[in-house]
C-alpha cells in the first residue's frame, strides 16, 4: 500500500515537470526559429487569402455579366415558345410564386390562367352535406372513386374548346361549367383569367374563320365569368405544410388533376388552337421533324414546381407518378426549364438543388414547341 512519502514526491514532480515545460515553451518561443517560422505561416497565408479574395472579385464580376447574358438569351428563346398555349397554374391563395410562374409564361406567350385554392379549404369537398350537395350536380359514376369523377369533370370543363353545332350554334358558358361554378360559389377556388390580349389580336385579323369567330365569342363569355378555355397545360404549384412539421406535400386533390391531364395529353385529347385569325381547328395542320419516340420522351403538358424550401415531396410524388418538376423555377434556369418542359423538352426533375442529375433539360428537339399537338 502507497503512504504519504509516496504520493507527495509524485504530485511534486508532477508540478516540476509542468514548470519545465513552461520555462522551455517560452524559451522557445522566443528564439529566432520560431519567429521566423510564423511570420512565413502568416506571409503565406495573407497571400492565400489575397488569391482566393481576388478570384472572388473575379468571380463576382463574370457573374454579373453572365446572370443579365443568360437572362436575355432565356427571354429570347422562350419568345412565343407558349404560342397558343393556355396553362392553368393552381396553388394556395397567396402563394406570391403562383404570380411569377404567371409572368413567366406570359412573357413566353401563353395565356396564363390563377386557379387558386382558398384558405382552409381542399380544391374537392370532403364535408358529407357538401358531398351530397355536390352530388346533385355532378352524380356518382357506379365503380368509381368519387374524386376521380371529379376530377374528370373539371378537366372536361377547363380544356373545352366551344365547336358550334346544329344545337348548339353559340357558346353558353355559364351552363357548361357546372362543377367550376360551384366550387367559387362555394369559396373552394378562385379563378382570376385575362384574354382581353388575345380577344385584341383576334379583332385585328382582317378576316376570321367561322370556327375562330365562335371562340372568339366564347372567349369574350369566358373573360366575363372568369372561366378556364381550352385549356392545354398545367403547372401544379399546390402544396399544403405537414402538420407538427416544417415540411410541405403535395396537395392531392391537384396532384389527381396533373395526372388526369397528362393522360388526356398523352391520348392527344386536349385543344390546340391557331388564335391567328387564319385556322381555329382542334388539332392544326403539318409536321415537325421529330418523332414518335421524341415524344414519348418529351414533356409538354403538365409541371409539378415549387421553391426549393417547399419542393422534397412535390418533387418525390414527381419522380413516384413520372411527371416532370422544377425546383428554383423563378431562376434564369428554372425559367427555361419550365417553358421547355410546357413545349418538349425532355421530362425530368430539375433544379439548381439538385444532388443527382441535371439542372436544366436539353435544348427541346421540337422546334417549334407544339409537334404533340400537330401529330
Amino acid at each position: 500500500m502507497y503512504n504519504f512519502r509516496y504520493h507527495l514526491v509524485t504530485i511534486c514532480s508532477i508540478f516540476l515537470a509542468l514548470a519545465l515545460g513552461v520555462l522551455l515553451g517560452v524559451a522557445v518561443a522566443g528564439t529566432d526559429l520560431v519567429k521566423e517560422t510564423s511570420d512565413d505561416m502568416v506571409a503565406s497565408l495573407m497571400t492565400s487569402f489575397d488569391e482566393l479574395n481576388a478570384e472572388n472579385d473575379n468571380l463576382s464580376q463574370e457573374l454579373g455579366v453572365q446572370r443579365p447574358f443568360a437572362l436575355q438569351l432565356v427571354g429570347a428563346w422562350t419568345t412565343n415558345r407558349l404560342q397558343n398555349r393556355t396553362v392553368v397554374l393552381i396553388g394556395a391563395e397567396g402563394d406570391e410564386l403562383i404570380r411569377r410562374l404567371g409572368k413567366t409564361v406570359s412573357d413566353a406567350g401563353g395565356l396564363p390562367i390563377y386557379v387558386y385554392i382558398q384558405p382552409d379549404q381542399a380544391l374537392f369537398p370532403t364535408e358529407p352535406d357538401e358531398l351530397a350537395a355536390v352530388q346533385q350536380i355532378i352524380p356518382p359514376v357506379d365503380g368509381e372513386d368519387y374524386k376521380l369523377t371529379l376530377t374528370n369533370v373539371l378537366i372536361d370543363e377547363w380544356t373545352s374548346g366551344f365547336q358550334p353545332t346544329e344545337d348548339a350554334p353559340t357558346p353558353a358558358l355559364a351552363e357548361t361549367y357546372p362543377l367550376t361554378h360551384w366550387l367559387v360559389e362555394q369559396g373552394h377556388i378562385s379563378v382570376t383569367v385575362d384574354y382581353s390580349a388575345l380577344l385584341t389580336q383576334i379583332a385585328a385579323a382582317n378576316e376570321l374563320s367561322p370556327q375562330v369567330a365562335s371562340q372568339r365569342e366564347a372567349l369574350i363569355q369566358a373573360q366575363q365569368l372568369q372561366l378556364p378555355f381550352a385549356v392545354n397545360g398545367f403547372i401544379d404549384a399546390s402544396v399544403m405544410p405537414i402538420e407538427n412539421s416544417t415540411e410541405y406535400q403535395a396537395d392531392q386533390d391537384s396532384l389527381l388533376l396533373a395526372l388526369a391531364f397528362e393522360q388526356r395529353g398523352r391520348e392527344q385529347k386536349l385543344p390546340w388552337f391557331d388564335w391567328s385569325g387564319s385556322q381555329g381547328t382542334l388539332v392544326a395542320e403539318g409536321s415537325d421533324t421529330i418523332t414518335d419516340e421524341d415524344i414519348e420522351q418529351a414533356s409538354y403538358f403538365v409541371v409539378l414546381t415549387q421553391t426549393d424550401s417547399k419542393s422534397a415531396q412535390l418533387v418525390q410524388e414527381a419522380e413516384n407518378n413520372d411527371l416532370s418538376a422544377v425546383i428554383t423555377p423563378t431562376s434564369s434556369t428554372g425559367i427555361y426549364s419550365l417553358v421547355a418542359l410546357l413545349s418538349g423538352g425532355e421530362s425530368g426533375i430539375y433544379g439548381m438543388q439538385r444532388d443527382q442529375g441535371q439542372n436544366y433539360p436539353p435544348l427541346p428537339v421540337d422546334s417549334r414547341g407544339d409537334a404533340v399537338f400537330r401529330q
